[in-house]
């Protein structure tokens, strides 16, 4: 029986030897299943695939190493996706299976190592964190100058300092959750609309209710403030409402959705919207006129966020479980899908550069992408940062795209991005 087993033991290790070898010489980096006998028609079992991911890890890290480069992502995604998501069961085995116990080890050791000698296109650093009241921080925001933030949590709103990590003061009206916040361009003045059907223009320097804007019958979903400062725009039930925040009255009430309005986002020159609804469409209108231009369709859940681009030309939108679609606005055809998330994407935003976004979902991940490509750049994973909170409950990118400042049960957490030279 012994000698059986050394027997068996020395054809793996030829085999293994063999097939480390082979993808040396070669230089394959992508990670497949391989079978070592052409002639084989049976399917491999769950420890010779393990064997041959194994195998193919040893080679592409060995090569790196030989060139002295760097491995992409793409050259280590099937790896990390093996040592993560191969199996209850192939991984169940370890603990009867020392070889698989031996297999599960290295295999791990080797995405470690695979991990350290990624070239990152983007560098994040976990810069602070903002304690809270012991509640989920559900809405933020980012002053114009990302030096000031707004934090709300049910029915309070705290204006942060986020040089000095204090509250300057903190904003009293709502009775209700506040599902949406934002910030005027020049800094001074504040939107806040909520489940109690308050939609509250503030002065963010004495802290100060400014105005209610009403006829609002149903609660508030979404609302921000032009550019100029001037105008807002608001989503209450499935309606869309345009505002003169001078005056405080409603210029257009936008009507075509048939569900509960999630999100809105207006143009850079002031002049178009999108809004997003749980009726799992996205729409563009014509703030000048009150008309709706096309409807985006092609989602299949509800809207959670919309942003428009820089130059105006497209469009971002995600929501509940399903892919990003990247839309171009001028014929309203989805440009590109993108499946960023397993969970609900609650943000998306566009950097200062028309081809690069952010994407959040509520879980504990945050992605960076390049449109063109489709391509994610970099994934932060902030359960890989100790002492932060893993579950994401809102995010914000900064108007320079260097900050992302997100929300969570009892905390604020502020991170600092470092794109690579030319993003």
């Amino acid at each position: 029986m012994k000698s059986r087993q050394i027997t068996t033991l020395l054809l793996l290790a030829i085999t293994l030897v063999a097939i480390f070898t082979f993808f040396l010489l070669t230089g394959e980096s992508n990670l497949t299943s391989v079978d070592t006998n052409p002639e084989r028609t049976e399917p491999l079992s769950d420890k010779e695939q393990a064997l041959a991911f194994l195998a193919r890890g040893r080679a592409m890290i060995a090569s790196a190493r030989t060139k002295g480069t760097n491995l992409t992502r793409d050259e280590i995604q099937d790896l990390g996706d093996f040592c993560l998501g191969c199996g209850s069961y192939l991984w169940d085995e370890a603990t009867k299976d020392p070889e698989m116990k031996a297999i599960k080890a290295e295999t791990l050791s080797l995405w470690t190592q695979a991990k350290a000698i990624l070239k990152p296109d983007i560098t994040y650093t976990p810069a602070r964190r903002f304690p809270t009241r012991k509640e989920i921080v559900g809405e933020v925001c980012f002053s114009p100058d990302g030096k000031h933030a707004l934090g709300a949590t049910k029915s309070l709103i705290d204006y942060w300092n986020l040089e000095t990590g204090t509250i300057h003061r903190t904003l009293k009206g709502h009775i209700g959750g506040i599902t949406t916040v934002t910030i005027s361009p020049d800094g001074k003045f504040a939107l806040s609309g909520g489940y109690d059907k308050n939609l509250i223009y503030w002065n963010l320097q004495t802290g100060q209710l400014v105005r209610h804007l009403t006829q609002n019958t149903h609660k508030i979903g979404a609302a921000t403030i032009s550019p100029d400062g001037n105008f807002a725009l608001s989503g209450c039930n499935n309606t869309v409402k345009y505002w003169n925040l001078t005056t405080g009255k409603c210029l257009h009430s936008l009507t075509g959705h048939t569900r509960f309005i999630r999100a809105v986002a207006i143009s850079a020159d002031g002049n178009y919207a999108l809004s997003g609804s749980e009726d799992d469409t996205v729409k563009y209108w014509n703030l000048r006129t009150g008309e709706c231009i096309r409807t985006l369709t092609g989602h299949t859940k509800s809207i959670y966020t919309v942003a428009i681009s820089p130059d105006g030309k497209t469009a971002l939108s995600g929501g509940q479980s399903q892919p990003l679609r990247y839309w171009d606005l001028t014929t309203g055809k989805c440009v590109r899908t993108i499946d960023a998330h397993h969970y609900d994407t609650i943000m998306v935003a566009f950097g200062p550069n028309d081809q690069y976004a952010m994407s959040a979902c509520d879980s504990d991940k945050m992605k960076y992408w390049n449109l063109k490509t489709g391509q994610c750049i970099h994934t932060i994973n902030i359960t890989e940062c100790p002492g932060f909170y893993s579950t994401i409950s809102c995010a914000a990118l900064s108007a320079d795209g260097k900050h992302i400042l997100t929300g969570s049960y009892k905390v604020m957490q502020l991170w600092s991005l470092a794109p690579r030279t030319g993003q």
